[in-house]
């Protein structure tokens, strides 16, 4: 029987499989609470201010950021809750939400003509957006030549707006980690920048939020630590496959109980929203 996690208020209607090193039985609350955690400086990058509201948990949190030496850019991250799946069947799913909300966007003004729509995977990162510095120091290591390809799974939208009479490069990104979506919309006025200049900032905007926005999840999800071994597997093959579900667990970056002290130390020098789910809101389908 095939299991599938949705939450309720967001994903009702959609179809999303679950990792494959998922345990015979569905965990009944994934997600109890999260912390998300936005640093207040990211390189050139400056925390703004952030918005939540605790009366739509499936908005999720958004945060701005203003660029130190391009004000001019106007950034912003929005983090909401996607549940558990496969990376490339949830990612579909939060793009065909990303066109629709575009298409909304219309009714406000805002004419949008998308010029490209390309997969954008980030490197993934161990601990807040620093990539690990040991995935190229041993070729014969499995686990450290399967970190070296593991990637943050992302789709990139270029596109063209206007907005009362103004014309303006734009750029979406959604990106789906640690059980949430990723949304990154990036935008500037055309005038006084070229488009390639435009999105190159663009790019390195989604290359320095993503990784360094944190999702600390408590809940059933901090459960899932079954490692199943292929069958009369080579030694080479067994260590990839327990890197994968190792990496994979990870990734959802979950515990059944966090330590105050862990989470103080994540907290310094960041902005952190915390999402209470209710009971009721993750289902198995």
């Amino acid at each position: 029987m095939t299991r599938t996690l949705t939450l309720l208020f967001a994903l009702a209607a959609s179809t999303i499989l679950p990792l494959a090193a998922r345990a015979e039985n569905a965990p009944s609350q994934l997600i109890e609470h999260s912390h998300i955690i936005a640093p207040y400086t990211v390189g050139a990058y400056q925390w703004k201010e952030s918005q939540f509201n605790a009366q739509k948990l499936s908005a999720g949190a958004g945060f701005t950021y203003q660029h130190s030496r391009h004000p001019e850019l106007r950034i912003s991250v929005f983090v909401y809750p996607a549940g558990l799946g496969a990376d490339k069947a949830t990612l579909e799913f939060g793009m065909q939400e990303f066109h629709a909300g575009l298409q909304q966007a219309q009714q406000l003004g805002i004419t949008t003509r998308i010029t490209e729509e390309s997969a954008f995977d980030l490197p993934y990162s161990l601990v807040d957006g620093k990539e690990n510095e040991k995935t190229g120091s041993n070729a014969n290591d499995p686990f450290l030549a399967v970190l070296a390809r593991w990637k943050i799974p992302g789709q990139r939208l270029l596109m063209e707006q206007t907005h009362n009479g103004m014309a303006l490069h734009s750029a979406g990104y959604l990106f789906y980690r640690s059980l949430y979506f990723y949304k990154v919309r990036v935008s500037a006025p055309k005038d006084g920048m070229e488009s390639a200049a435009f999105n190159q900032l663009a790019d390195d905007v989604a290359r320095s939020l993503v990784p360094a926005i944190t999702v600390i999840n408590v809940g059933d999800c901090g459960k899932q630590n079954t490692i199943y071994l292929p069958k009369d597997g080579e030694s080479e093959e067994i260590a990839i496959s327990m890197s994968e579900q190792l990496l994979a667990m990870q990734g959802l970056n979950c515990s059944a109980k966090l330590e105050a002290q862990q989470l103080r130390e994540k907290m310094r020098n960041a902005d952190v929203i915390r999402i209470d789910f209710p009971a009721n809101a993750w289902s198995e389908q």
